[in-house]
């Protein structure tokens, strides 16, 4: 499997998983072969790229801890809870508590794999993706913390509903342009809406709302919407602060492309090394998520192209590689290696989109791989 570019060279390539607008329905399924009006289509509701077949590692799969039905099952909810929090209905139910218990379970189950989520993203669907994408990466990093289950859940509905109050700047979401000051000024009012509809239910817990006031906050005061700074900031506020920024950079902006998740990662600990994120959580995050997912296509140091074949224990840059061509490129019989960003020689310097899987595709003994 390998993430491609959304322009007319996706034509022909068949696609790994079905695509879903944001209330669930079936855009193109799991199989189907892109043709020149699929590519506009899904072009036109916003998305960049998509999943496709990958001939050099065909057996190659994200490991994902939570379902990814059960993901979809909780973006539909929050969908229909936004759209019900419009006309003035309640963000939290018996529904949204489910669903945030399966969530848990499921990272339970699976707490040995690399937390990295495969999303495919639209214009309009982005906020909702977003937002339970946090709430897995918020809960997984609980749950590496050993808080107890009830103040995971707790954390894990304030993660969810976050970002409920940008339903009121969806157009500023989804503008193709960087915002303005003015702007940016104006959108960063969402904590604060988001905070006083959800405490306004007298069965959430109220540090479930602080989640949604303070995920902006930084610890050297540089955040918003109080400019809080160290203690001032809740632990649930600075749990949910982690997991935000690390699935903004790598999901990107309808005017800004999603960067990898080793670039995510790097920002994160330098945001520990200057005080602005606590460290502790930081380290811990970056402990279990994978900095080259399955499926990346990377360069050694050595010059050789390869795939990302698998995640290991002991650190995000110690993924094992399927190395398929030598450092000319020419393609060789499949070699698996473990990467050890300590050992010279055996680092990834670079991580590459299309190209080289194009490139590779286009040598004659390609077929024989």
């Amino acid at each position: 499997m390998r993430l491609i570019s959304l322009d007319g060279s996706a034509v022909g390539e068949r696609l790994i998983y079905e695509l879903r607008d944001r209330e669930g329905r079936v855009l193109l399924g799991a199989g189907s072969v892109l043709s020149g009006r699929h590519v506009e289509l899904l072009r036109r509701r916003g998305y960049s790229s998509i999943p496709v077949n990958d001939p050099f590692a065909p057996d190659v799969t994200p490991e994902e801890p939570v379902r990814r039905e059960l993901r979809q099952q909780a973006m539909a909810l929050l969908t229909e809870r936004i759209d019900q929090v419009e006309s003035g209905g309640l963000p939290v139910t018996s529904a949204v508590r489910a669903v945030v218990d399966e969530i848990l379970d499921d990272l339970v189950r699976n707490a040995a794999l690399a937390c990295n989520l495969l999303s495919l993203r639209s214009a309009e669907n982005y906020l909702y993706v977003h937002s339970v994408n946090v709430c897995v990466y918020a809960l997984m990093l609980s749950t590496a913390l050993g808080l107890d289950r009830v103040d995971r859940k707790h954390i894990g509905i304030g993660a969810l509903l976050h970002d409920l109050g940008m339903v009121f700047y969806k157009d500023l979401l989804t503008q193709p342009d960087a915002l303005t000051g003015e702007q940016r000024a104006a959108i960063e009012g969402h904590t604060t809406i988001g905070f006083d509809i959800v405490r306004r239910q007298a069965e959430v817990d109220l540090r479930s709302a602080h989640v949604l006031l303070q995920h902006h906050e930084r610890l050297d005061g540089s955040g918003y919407p109080r400019r809080l700074s160290g203690k001032q900031i809740h632990p649930w506020g600075q749990v949910v602060g982690v997991a935000e920024i690390f699935d903004t950079i790598t999901s990107g902006r309808p005017y800004a492309q999603p960067r990898p998740a080793h670039i995510a990662i790097a920002a994160l600990q330098e945001m520990g090394e200057r005080q602005g994120m606590d460290r502790f959580l930081v380290r811990y995050f970056c402990e279990r998520v994978a900095a080259y997912p399955n499926g990346t296509i990377v360069e050694l140091a050595t010059g050789e192209i390869g795939v990302v074949v698998a995640q290991r224990t002991g650190g995000p840059f110690r993924p094992v590689v399927r190395v398929l061509a030598d450092r000319t490129h020419a393609l060789i019989s499949p070699e698996e290696r473990l990467i050890d960003s300590a050992t010279p020689g055996t680092t990834i310097v670079e991580v590459h989109d299309d190209y080289p899987v194009k490139m590779l595709a286009d040598t004659p003994d390609a077929s024989a791989m």
